[in-house]
């Protein structure tokens, strides 16, 4: 029949994206006084009873991925069935991901701790991270902000500048998986690129289970368009580098008070 193609079908898109099924049988309907609909309902019957029996004899096959019955159920029950299902795998997906995040960030600190000299009695502790997102053309300016990070007691991470996109990109996530703190240098790149980083940032400021401890940006060099001065990004505090700009200068008393969260 046609409902066992289509189940047939389904079961070898399932296989093989590894995908998940719900296979609804509505109620027959009852007794009525119309003996054509009564005769319909008897034929319903007969043909999800055979259905049901190759399903049931499916579940022992490795060709067959086992589906979710729901025999019997209303639309709306099965609605529902649609929605906790969905809602299951996004959650899944979810542990999922903080799970991959949490083993990133361990493997990188127990690599940041075998990494650092020991003394006899004294035990290491997770050196907390900075992560200073800033374009190639301003890496030789934030020269005076990383010495001042590193002089604190932080390390410094820093994007990768050089390779395949994608590359970049996967060295960029991987700072925010493992970094405590996040500075975005809003000196070169323009406002465009500046929302493009605090979006990205965003989200971890809203995440329970990886939080950062300190998010700021720092607006510096020069305002031809006038977007750097009064910038603003809910959740991040803002340094303002602008106003009285000064070459090889940075706002030392305003960047301590941001690594302050960090302690």
């Amino acid at each position: 029949s046609k409902v066992v193609i289509q189940n047939e079908i389904a079961a070898g898109k399932s296989k093989s994206n590894n995908l998940e099924r719900l296979i609804w049988i509505p109620p027959i309907p009852k007794e009525s006084t119309n003996a054509e609909i009564d005769q319909d309902a008897l034929e319903m019957q007969k043909v999800q009873n055979v259905f049901l029996k190759a399903l049931k004899e499916a579940k022992s096959d490795d060709s067959q991925l086992t589906p979710e019955i729901l025999e019997g159920k209303t639309i709306e029950e099965f609605t529902d069935a649609i929605k906790e299902k969905i809602k299951s795998i996004e959650n899944a997906q979810k542990a999922k991901k903080e799970a991959e995040e949490k083993a990133i960030k361990d493997a990188a600190e127990k690599a940041l701790i075998s990494s650092q000299p020991q003394t006899a009695g004294v035990v290491a502790t997770a050196v907390k991270k900075v992560y200073l997102i800033c374009k190639s053309a301003d890496l030789n300016e934030t020269g005076p902000l990383r010495k001042l990070i590193k002089k604190s007691g932080f390390s410094v991470l820093i994007p990768e500048f050089e390779g395949a996109i994608p590359d970049l990109q996967k060295k960029h996530q991987d700072n925010l998986a493992v970094c405590d703190g996040v500075i975005i240098y809003y000196g070169a790149g323009n406002d465009l690129w500046t929302d493009g980083k605090v979006s990205d940032v965003a989200g971890l400021i809203r995440d329970p289970s990886k939080p950062i401890l300190a998010a700021a940006i720092y607006t510096t060099g020069d305002d031809g368009d006038g977007n750097k001065k009064g910038y603003e990004a809910p959740g991040f505090d803002v340094i303002d580098g602008v106003s009285d700009f000064k070459e090889g200068e940075i706002k030392e008393v305003e960047i301590n008070k941001i690594l302050q969260k960090l302690k």
